[in-house]
């Protein structure tokens, strides 16, 4: 009976119901606060994987927009070469235009090929009295520029073929010697005359040709003074800086730099011996100390974006183990620069070089009756692969992905004892925008004049190929193609001879490279006005004028190597031998080269740099000329055409992203885009990654290539690769 009560006593069900449903509710709530608390934790982890590929591509743009700088710079050394090479160099000749008009004056142009129309003497074409080249086979009217300079304003042999000798007398023999003295005095004196006359005019040669190997060559920032029979002459306007050095050392040394920016865009840290290509405290630490820092800067600035976007267990958040991998395509089948070490898989740059000739004057002594007449000649020297800039690749797509992990606790996790689960978010962008500079090879038209039309036959190795050419970069905003203008129209090379006149050769220098209406639109440049916000990507404008540019010469690949690279990368320049003709003198070139870029110039060079900061920092020169009042007071004036600053909005130097240039002073049909939407530098924007997978154009240019798919390039081999694609295409958000 007792148990029968028992089992239909109802007493503690109330309870049970209790524990089911206190049970079920704390479940529901564990449930309910894990699922709140991994949303939460996705959401962040996915705002740190955005923030830190927003902070990897903006590393990428400010890389890039150095990059443009630079190649500007590169630009920048050409003009001023050819200021020295075409003004500088062919001033002293009859028909030299006088000011920026073209008008060179009918006192100048005396020369016999000038007087039989009026109207030639004020159309300079680099045509002088030197008679056709027949020690060369070349014409007379296949005059390239010659660099002849003249220090005595009454004696100029620069617009003489021919130095008229002095007569001889015959010497005498026998009886008549010894009565004869003031005859045998006369042709002694005579004689010392004569060797004078011929002393005068090797050391003119000598001169010409220093003159342009030092502006080509020349590894002293404070180069000597070249002198001639008590004459004096600086080959550079500017001493004390890396403007004094020869514009192929120059050239050299500022693609190094830009090497080491390449290097850095296509940065693989699997390629670097780190434990492991994804970062983690312990990498990042490592990374942190590497005395190559700017090379790493962007997994450092994409890495702490993210950390410190995490609120981390120790610091009473809920992540830990932070965990980035950048996303970087693998493939093996490009075309690498020989100078890298990394592959172009992000960013690659092609080179603008022409084969070019350079010559100076050189006076001989003639075989004729009267000894010691010198005759005016022409030596060229060919130099294969002149470098005049850099382009981008349009077909490689620069952009920057990331896998970022962590580990989230949660507060009731089944996931394990410390309550805690791996997360997992994907991001991806990309720089977009600007210009590195325009891609001269597709209209050659654009960069070189060649005065000669006749092909010729190499004689060394039967190719095919036009002679005299010589840099010709397009400077007005009305240029089309050097035929017919670029820098060597008269009215530039007026403009600039002018100035040399008025302001002197230090500004006339400055102004031959300054930022021009041709170049709006196609290259960047450092910005700096009063009252305009400074773009993104900008150096420091320091207060002695110039903009202070990071950018290391000695690769980051090969640290502590020194500058002894600057020479290879030289000769290179000169190893095409195909480029020899019957007229180059390659022996005087080797050794001339070898007297200039010797072993203690290049040690003499580095010590400078080291001293001055310049081998790491690039100093720029306001490009827009707003720091000297009196170069740009000129400008105004003299120099609309020609110099952005002469132009009345200086804002016009401002580029866009879109392939029309951005200077409203161009807009006269109303097509272009107005100076407000310019802009000086690289941006950076999200991008899907379903448009990396389904590819597009490589810029907003019609013409431009497609891109690969990136992510093909990760290779199907690779298992993890291949996991990281799938889990890419696998994405809904």
């Amino acid at each position: 009976m007792r148990s029968r009560r028992l089992l239909h006593n109802q007493d503690g069900q109330a309870t049970i119901f209790m524990a089911i449903f206190i049970t079920t509710m704390i479940l529901l709530f564990a449930f309910t606060t894990n699922i709140g608390m991994l949303v939460h934790a996705k959401i962040n982890l996915q705002n740190a994987a955005d923030a830190a590929a927003f902070a990897g591509a903006s590393t990428q743009a400010r890389q890039m927009t150095a990059v443009s700088y630079l190649n500007f710079e590169m630009r920048r050394a050409v003009k001023q070469f050819l200021h020295n090479w075409m003004v500088r160099g062919n001033r002293a000749q009859a028909c030299f235009p006088r000011s920026g008009t073209g008008y060179a004056g009918p006192a100048l142009c005396n020369a016999a090929s000038f007087q039989t129309d009026p109207n030639n003497k004020y159309l300079f074409s680099y045509r002088d009295p030197r008679p056709a080249e027949t020690r060369y086979n070349e014409a007379a009217d296949t005059y390239i520029p010659t660099t002849c300079i003249v220090f005595d304003r009454t004696n100029n042999y620069c617009q003489k073929s021919t130095v008229a000798g002095i007569p001889e007398l015959g010497g005498l023999s026998g009886v008549l010697a010894f009565v004869n003295p003031i005859i045998n005095q006369v042709r002694r004196s005579t004689q010392i005359i004569i060797q004078k006359k011929i002393d005068d005019c090797i050391s003119k040669s000598g001169v010409n040709r220093l003159m342009l190997f030092a502006w080509l060559f020349n590894l002293d920032p404070i180069p000597p003074p070249i002198t001639s029979r008590g004459d004096i002459e600086f080959p550079f306007a500017v001493a004390g800086t890396l403007d004094g050095i020869g514009v192929l050392t120059r050239l050299a040394i500022l693609r190094a730099r830009i090497d080491n920016y390449e290097e850095a865009l296509n940065l693989d840290l699997q390629d670097e011996n780190f434990p492991s290509a994804t970062i983690k405290d312990e990498i990042i630490s490592e990374i942190l100390t590497d005395p190559r820092r700017d090379y790493f800067e962007r997994p450092i600035q994409a890495y702490l974006s993210a950390r410190n976007n995490l609120p981390q267990v120790s610091d009473n958040g809920i992540f830990s183990e932070v965990r980035l991998t950048e996303i970087v395509p693998q493939v093996s089948n490009v075309q690498r620069n020989p100078h890298l070490g990394n592959l172009p898989v992000l960013f690659k740059l092609n080179d603008i070089r022409e084969r070019v000739k350079v010559a100076y004057s050189d006076f001989l002594e003639r075989a004729t009756f009267d000894r010691g007449e010198c005759e005016q000649v022409r030596v060229t020297f060919p130099i294969p692969s002149f470098p005049i800039g850099v382009y981008k690749e349009p077909s490689i797509l620069t952009f920057y992905a990331i896998n970022l992990k962590a580990r989230a606790r949660l507060l009731f996790s089944p996931f394990g004892l410390d309550g805690s689960v791996d997360l997992n978010a994907y991001s991806a962008a990309k720089p977009f925008g600007s210009r590195i500079g325009k891609n001269l090879m597709q209209n050659p038209q654009s960069l070189i004049h060649s005065y000669g039309k006749t092909f010729t036959t190499d004689v060394l190795t039967g190719a095919f190929k036009q002679d005299h050419q010589f840099i010709n970069l397009q400077v007005s905003a009305l240029n089309r193609n050097t035929e017919a203008d670029g820098f060597a129209a008269n009215g530039n090379l007026g403009y600039l001879e002018r100035a040399i006149r008025v302001l002197g050769h230090q500004r006339a220098y400055r102004l031959a490279g300054a930022y021009s209406p041709w170049e709006i639109g196609y290259y960047n440049i450092p910005a700096n006005f009063n009252g305009i916000s400074q773009f993104f990507g900008n150096p420091r404008f320091t207060n002695n004028g110039k903009f202070e540019l990071r950018a290391p010469v000695v690769p980051f690949k090969a640290p502590g190597t020194g500058l002894a690279f600057i020479r290879r990368r030289i000769e290179e320049m000169f190893s095409t031998s195909g480029f020899l003709g019957t007229g180059d003198n390659i022996v005087e070139l080797r050794a001339l080269m070898s007297t200039y870029l010797s072993v203690p110039n290049f040690q003499q060079l580095e010590t400078y740099m080291v001293n001055s900061g310049t081998d790491q920092v690039h100093l720029i020169p306001d490009p827009i000329l707003l720091d000297d009042p009196i170069t740009l007071n000129y400008a105004l004036s003299e120099g609309r055409p020609y110099t952005v600053a002469g132009l009345p909005a200086q804002r016009a130097q401002l580029t866009s992203w879109n392939t029309t240039k951005s200077a409203r002073h161009h807009d006269a049909a109303g097509t272009e885009l107005a100076e407000s939407i310019g802009r000086a530098g690289y941006s950076v924007r999200f991008i899907a990654f379903k448009n990396l997978i389904e590819t597009g154009v490589a810029s907003n240019d019609a013409e431009a290539p497609l891109y690969d798919d990136p992510f093909s390039r990760l290779g199907p081999s690779d298992t993890a690769a291949q996991r990281i694609l799938n889990e890419i295409r696998a994405l809904s958000h």
